[in-house]
């Protein structure tokens, strides 16, 4: 909300725009941040985002560990329990792979936490 290059009020006028056209969008509004990285939660919910539309959704909820359609504390207990689990590649949705990456690790629980409370359809 402090950048002075982009002011937040376009931002604001740009997650309308596209919302109101249907076009799939999200908007994280970090208090105080200027213009730049916004620490780990607002990127790990660009990067689950990308991610998401990137890989044509193949049915991946950014931050749904445990695969409820709503990330919730169980899914950061769900990474927690599943840890160093790999294989599948991107999209495999191994249990705990709350990023749709094909490996549980910390960017699972960066993912969680920058989706946490919200819902997949």
């Amino acid at each position: 909300t402090n950048d002075t290059v982009v002011p937040v009020g376009q931002s604001r006028r740009l997650f309308e725009a596209l919302s109101a056209a249907g076009v799939p969008t999200t908007f994280i509004e970090v208090q105080g941040a200027g213009h730049g990285p916004l620490g780990a939660a607002a990127d790990g919910a660009a990067v689950s985002f990308l991610l998401f539309h990137l890989l044509d959704n193949q049915g991946c909820c950014p931050g749904d560990a445990n695969r409820s359609r709503a990330v919730t504390f169980d899914d950061v207990t769900t990474v927690l329990g599943n840890f160093g689990r790999s294989g599948g590649g991107p999209g495999s949705q191994n249990a705990g792979d709350a990023d749709c990456s094909g490996a549980v690790n910390f960017d699972d629980i960066t993912t969680v936490l920058g989706n946490f409370g919200s819902t997949c359809p």
